[in-house]
């Protein structure tokens, strides 16, 4: 890194975009600062003023103060074209960062890696699910990183549930370091440094502020990862965004499904439905769509967890090698249809059912 690099991210009218253009025509920010006025027109068929800005230096004194305020914080400044830099954000990604303010273990920000997202209402079952699945990755794939944004609800369930598993977590904030947004967070961003893991933000210090950064930073968390889990959403919100910005960087995209009813799970259920994301409810489910070898066990026990009394009428269903559709499921249980679909979901996640074609069900 130079304070090229810094500088380039402070020439009026560029853009992350145009850096990037820039980056594909000059192999460092330092050539491109080297190059004449023709040339740069020429090579990179920038607009004059901009050309201008850059052949006269534009950006560097904000650069060094910048670069003195993170040496006096703390705060790490990682370039693209550094090798601590996110291999994956630059694979497939024409609107990369091209500068990453960072506090923690830069290494965390490469290696095996899952995005998990959600709403930020994100009910208790979800929090339930998160924590299963995670340890499941812990235990199962081992050394996985977890990339979340810190917000309320799924991204701090998930960052939690890596913390238990012993994973390392990675957060994205759209907050000027070392502060993190939301503040409420501040302790768990704590946590995840002292793990071993890392707070992540590509806005300098002369970023205003406006509440209009949070898409912006889902497009890193989309990126950062070969993969994005979607926990819990409606039809609407950042955790959809990220979803479909993963989608076209050709990024694995899952989500657990949810109850038609359930309005916190009509997202993933569209996503689903319209093949924008994986069905998954295990973490073996995860680790197969991400290409993942599953860790063995000399012994393996599937979990058992204790049933409900309406979990145990639907296991009751069942004869020995007997395949049920929902229908005949729903007549031999007297459940409503709602709660005998939500019922077989929990029952398949536990590993005590699994679907079979036909709209069948089998146990397990």
């Amino acid at each position: 890194m130079t304070i090229e690099d810094v500088a380039l991210t402070f020439v009026k009218g560029l853009g992350v975009k145009g850096i990037v253009h820039l980056l594909e025509e000059y192999p460092t920010a330092r050539d491109i600062y080297s190059s004449s006025l023709g040339e740069l027109m020429e090579r990179t068929a920038l607009r004059e003023d901009i050309a201008r800005r850059i052949v006269s230096c534009e950006g560097f004194g904000e650069a060094e103060r910048e670069l003195n305020r993170c040496y006096q914080r703390g705060v790490h400044v990682v370039a693209s074209t550094d090798q601590e830099y996110p291999q994956l954000m630059r694979e497939g990604v024409s609107d990369y960062p091209h500068i990453l303010y960072v506090m923690g273990d830069i290494s965390a920000l490469n290696g095996r890696s899952l995005s998990v997202v959600g709403t930020r209402t994100c009910s208790a079952h979800c929090e339930g699910l998160c924590n299963k699945l995670i340890a499941g990755l812990a235990e199962r794939v081992g050394d996985v990183r977890i990339i979340s944004g810190l917000a309320f609800g799924a991204d701090s369930y998930a960052h939690r549930a890596a913390l238990v598993a012993g994973l390392k977590t990675v957060a994205v904030v759209p907050s000027v370091l070392p502060a993190v947004t939301p503040s409420e967070h501040t302790n768990l961003a704590n946590d995840i440094l002292a793990s071993g893991g890392a707070i992540v933000s590509e806005l300098n210090s002369a970023t205003r502020q406006k509440g209009v950064m949070y898409i912006a930073r889902n497009r890193m968390i989309a990126a950062m990862s070969a993969g994005t889990l979607v926990l819990e959403s409606p039809l609407k919100g950042g955790s959809i965004a990220t979803a479909q910005i993963a989608d076209s960087y050709h990024r694995v995209v899952m989500a657990l499904p949810g109850r038609p009813t359930d309005t916190k799970s009509a997202g993933t259920n569209m996503l689903i439905r319209r093949n924008l994301a994986q069905l998954v409810t295990s973490a073996e489910d995860i680790a197969e769509s991400m290409g993942w070898q599953i860790v063995a066990h000399e012994e393996q026990v599937a979990e058992r967890a204790e049933l409900s009394d309406d979990e145990a009428r639907i296991m009751a269903c069942f004869g020995v090698g007997e395949e049920l559709t929902t229908d005949e499921i729903a007549t031999r249980s007297g459940l409503s249809a709602g709660d005998m679909l939500s019922l077989l979901m929990m029952l398949e996640i536990k590993g005590l059912v699994r679907t079979l074609p036909a709209d069948k069900y089998e146990k397990i």
